[in-house]
């Protein structure tokens, strides 16, 4: 009997409990995708690889994470246990680096080299399990107490770095993006032809005149695209400010601070930082009101305060009326509507403030479109939808990295997981006062995705405000949950989205180094015409006009063939146009216009290729 229960403890002690195993899954799986990830992250910082990173930091952080929680039960793991899930795992990832090398090889893309890196790394561990296990044993997580003595920048100090980093990286990715872009152009025009008598080329009644006064300012002390930047680059490191100060009060300093310095490692902020639009300000507008909006439940006065904010946002940029939409209906399930008809006077004063502020716009749209909404409709109509819900999918698409950028992506993707449980027990009325703000952020970022996401093409731009939402409230709920660990918890991302945002500048300066010599030819045709003004460059679309930025550069007018119905003959005009993009309706209307009469054609870029613009004159 005694030796049939120790062959049977012996037994016991030799089969491997489900949370060994799961803990040593995690553990490789974690180590794999860890070499993978830095093996992206060093192809695209030398440029060997200039596609989109591959989106894997949450595998590995998701990998770190379930090994951290199951880490109990490391110690009782033995060598052969690792050999054999590091055999499994090996299996897979080479067959999967095999399929991918026969498919695709090596010379485009670094996902072949994450495969193997990762391969190796299972290899390795198969070779010397039991090594592998005694050093990740060893392994003590650093507690709060571990950073007590050490002397680390204090918030204050680490957001005053992060903002003159801020205008480091402004300046980098600007030199590298040289030529004015559409949306930018636009403003920019428009600001110049207050000050000049050039014309507003591309501007709509649908943009609004907030940015083009500030930019008229700027190009009146000096009339060039980096003084018209210039506002950009203050409206940003204003954003970046509102973004601290609203995060230091809602959370607490250091996240906020970490949030500051995570959002400046993000790649589609850093690229639309680099132009002057109203993209980047309005989102940290939208962030004060959402503040103020939290606040009024202990001061109820600041309602009227948020209502003109609000204004303000809506008159810097026409779009974030979806946004101010999202934080109202937010607000108001947050809180309950009980909660708000106590406050009931204020929320009257807050909309006779806004509605009224609204009075100048409806006129104006009325006048122009014969709608009091008519500004708002057509700026959605021109949103360049495809189909109902088209912004939506590709939000759900880019989810978590390309809206965020790596280590963004996963605060982001944390955020709304971690929100979503908030929002659950809101619905059970099991929620503290304390924590709703949280909810508020939570579902005003998940309507702003879902607004914009129906009415619109996707576009990271969009949504900045529900990005750096996400990213404020991930980062204080995972350090909230982190315990003991929460200070070493923002050490380590903080040193991780410092290293990004190196990361980001250099492939986002090499990367636009291509986008600009895409542009080359038509930005060197624009600026080589010779032309006096008044002037017009027509071009051979029937549905948009050419590019603005034509515009910019020509100081001419800018007409599609489907405008010339406004031009004016006594002007001198050339066309624009594109040998290598057959367009036999357009080459129509162009011999129309030329007649019989004698013309000269200059190539700028190479034959053949689809970015090379022919400027064609003729009398």
């Amino acid at each position: 009997m005694v030796s049939s229960a120790a062959a049977l403890e012996t037994q016991r002690a030799n089969t491997p409990s489900r949370g060994t195993t799961a803990s040593l899954v995690a553990l490789v799986a974690a180590l794999a995708t860890s070499a993978a990830k830095l093996t992206d992250l060093l192809l695209h910082a030398v440029a060997i690889d200039r596609s989109s990173p591959a989106p894997l930091l949450w595998l590995p952080a998701l990998g770190w994470l379930v090994f951290i929680l199951l880490r109990g039960t490391l110690p009782a793991a033995r060598p052969a246990q690792l050999r054999a899930v590091a055999a499994v795992l090996t299996l897979i990832l080479g067959a999967a680096t095999v399929a991918y090398l026969v498919a695709y090889g090596l010379s485009a893309q670094s996902e072949g080299f994450d495969l193997i890196a990762a391969t190796l790394v299972c290899v390795v561990i198969l070779c010397a399990p039991a090594r592998t296990l005694d050093l990740v044993n060893r392994i003590r997580l650093p507690t709060n107490a571990d950073l007590r003595g050490r002397r680390l920048p204090s918030p204050r100090t680490l957001v005053l770095i992060t903002l003159a980093a801020t205008v480091v990286v402004w300046f980098v990715a600007s030199t590298a993006n040289l030529y004015i872009g559409h949306d930018e152009s636009v403003y920019a025009n428009k600001s110049r032809s207050w000050i000049t008598d050039l014309p507003d080329v591309g501007f709509m009644e649908t943009r609004p005149l907030v940015l083009p006064a500030l930019g008229s300012v700027a190009l009146a002390i000096h009339n060039s695209l980096f003084s018209f930047r210039v506002v950009g680059l203050l409206l940003t490191l204003g954003t970046l400010l509102a973004l601290y100060l609203v995060g230091a009060k809602l959370a607490s300093k250091a996240q906020a601070a970490l949030t500051v310095l995570v959002v400046l490692s993000m790649a589609p902020f850093v690229v639309r930082m680099s132009e002057s639009l109203t993209d980047i300000p309005s989102s940290g507008l939208l962030l004060v009101v959402a503040y103020l909006v939290i606040r009024t439940q202990e001061r109820p006065y600041l309602l009227f305060v948020a209502a003109g904010v609000a204004l303000l946002t809506f008159y810097l940029r026409y779009g974030a009326i979806s946004g101010i939409a999202a934080i109202v209906l937010a607000a108001f399930l947050a809180y309950g509507w009980r909660s708000w008809w106590q406050r009931r006077w204020h929320v009257l004063g807050a909309a006779v403030i806004f509605l009224g502020g609204m009075v100048p716009h409806f006129l104006h749209a009325q006048r122009e479109f014969d709608s009091p909404l008519g500004i708002m409709t057509a700026a959605g109509t021109g949103a360049g939808r495809q189909y109902i819900g088209q912004g939506l999918v590709d939000y759900v698409r880019w989810l978590p990295d390309r809206l965020g950028g790596d280590l963004g992506g996963v605060l982001i993707l944390s955020g709304l997981l971690l929100g979503a449980l908030l929002v659950w027990r809101l619905l059970r009325g099991r929620i503290a006062q304390h924590e709703r703000w949280i909810v508020v952020l939570t579902l005003a970022s998940s309507f702003q995705f879902l607004l914009l996401g129906i009415s619109s093409h996707g576009e990271q731009r969009f949504v900045f405000f529900a990005i750096m939402a996400l990213t404020l409230f991930g980062i204080h709920l995972l350090a909230t949950r982190a315990g003991k660990h929460s200070g070493v918890l923002l050490v380590i991302a903080a040193v991780l989205a410092a290293v990004q945002v190196v990361g980001t500048t250099i492939t986002l300066d090499r990367t636009l180094e291509i986008t600009e010599a895409r542009r080359g030819p038509l930005v060197q045709a624009s600026k080589e015409l010779g032309l006096q003004h008044p002037c017009t460059i027509v071009g051979p679309s029937y549905t948009f006009n050419i590019p603005t930025e034509v515009g910019w550069y020509a100081k001419c007018s800018v007409l599609g063939f489907s405008q010339l119905y406004r031009l004016d003959k006594s002007h001198p005009m050339v066309i624009f146009h594109y040998p290598s993009q057959p367009n036999p309706a357009a080459d129509a209307v162009m011999t129309q216009l030329i007649g019989d009469r004698p013309v000269s054609r200059t190539l700028y870029g190479t034959t053949g290729d689809v970015n090379s613009v022919e400027v064609v004159r003729f009398r």
